[in-house]
């Protein structure tokens, strides 16, 4: 059975999860898949979620769905990735400071 996912189905699947530790407690958030392209084909992907979220972090671990062989979705398996503080120095803010967005970086 050949199914085609809908769009609708696409874009649920395109929201990452956050968990973001500060001092020891947890807050939890959503971010979203983007493809930058620039330079023609090449992309640069990344996760915007809101500043406020994960700015000054601890720790923030990012859950995303899996996929099985035909790349449905898995559900109630996610990969966890777990970022320290260190990596604060690799989120993009917006470069307007009234700005709430942040970027991470998920690819080369």
């Amino acid at each position: 059975m050949n199914r085609v996912m809908r769009l609708s189905e696409k874009i649920l699947y395109s929201t990452v999860r956050l968990s973001c530790e500060f001092n020891g407690k947890s807050f939890f958030g959503t971010g979203f898949f983007f493809d930058f392209f620039r330079k023609g084909n090449e992309r640069y992907p990344v996760i915007i979620t809101n500043k406020h979220v994960v700015k000054n972090a601890d720790k923030i671990i990012l859950y995303i769905n899996r996929g099985d062989a035909q790349n449905w979705p898995v559900h109630g398996d996610p990969i966890e990735i777990i970022l320290g503080s260190e990596a604060q120095s690799q989120l993009i803010e917006h470069p307007k400071r009234d700005v709430d967005l942040m970027l991470i970086p998920v690819g080369g």
